[in-house]
Order: C-alpha cells, then structure tokens, then sequence
C-alpha cells in the first residue's frame, strides 16, 4: 500500500510539474516573439524553469504522499529528468543537453526535487 500511494503521489506530481512547465515555455515562446533571446540565455531560462516547475511538482507529491518528502522528490526530480533527456534527445537533436550538461541538469534536478520535498514536509 506504502510504494502505491508513493507511485500515485509521484504520477500526480509529475502530471502537475509537466502542465507548468509547458504553461511557462508557452509564456516564454510569447516573449521570444517581441525579443531576441540568445542559445546561452534561453538554456538558462529553461533550466530555471525546468527547476520551478520539479519544485512545484515536489511539493505537490509531498503533500500528496504526506511523508519523505525527500525520496518523493529525488525521485520526481530523476524522472523529471529523464523526460527532459528523451525529450530533448529525440526531437531536439540533444539540443538542451548537449555535453557535460547531462550529468549537471542531473545533479540539479535531483538535487532541486529533494530539497523541495523536504520543504514540502515541513509546510
């Protein structure tokens, strides 16, 4: 029952960081139309809304999930990353994480995710 309500609490979570982060890259698409952004500056602004959208999910499975709140979001921040990956790879052409910034989106994601969920506990 335990790694149910984990599953569903990270699924739900996820749902939600997915829907915010595609609400945000629309916003970001409206904004790119009127202004120039340079490569450099979007992969920033994506990885920082990347990361808005892992905290929101997080905090949302953590409440959902109502305890380890630090596993919940390890573990939606490694699959929020490995969606990234996929994604990226496949019809970017590797495009967001190109080279060593694999193993650093990794990191942060993770890293973003577990601290999140450990907030979301304490909320």
């Amino acid at each position: 029952m335990g790694s149910k309500s984990l599953c569903k609490s990270i699924l739900k979570g996820l749902f939600r960081a997915i829907i915010l982060t595609l609400i945000l890259i629309v916003l970001l698409t409206i904004v790119m139309f009127f202004k120039e952004i340079s490569p450099k500056t979007l992969n920033i602004i994506l990885t920082i809304i990347i990361c808005f959208s892992i905290v929101y999910g997080s905090i949302v499975a953590t409440i959902k999930n109502g305890k380890n709140g630090w596993l919940v979001g390890l573990i939606l921040g490694g699959i929020y990353f490995l969606i990234i990956f996929a994604f990226s790879s496949i019809l970017l052409k590797n495009n967001l994480m190109s080279g060593g910034l694999v193993f650093i989106n990794l990191i942060i994601f993770t890293i973003t995710g577990m601290l999140s969920g450990m907030l979301a506990i304490n909320m």
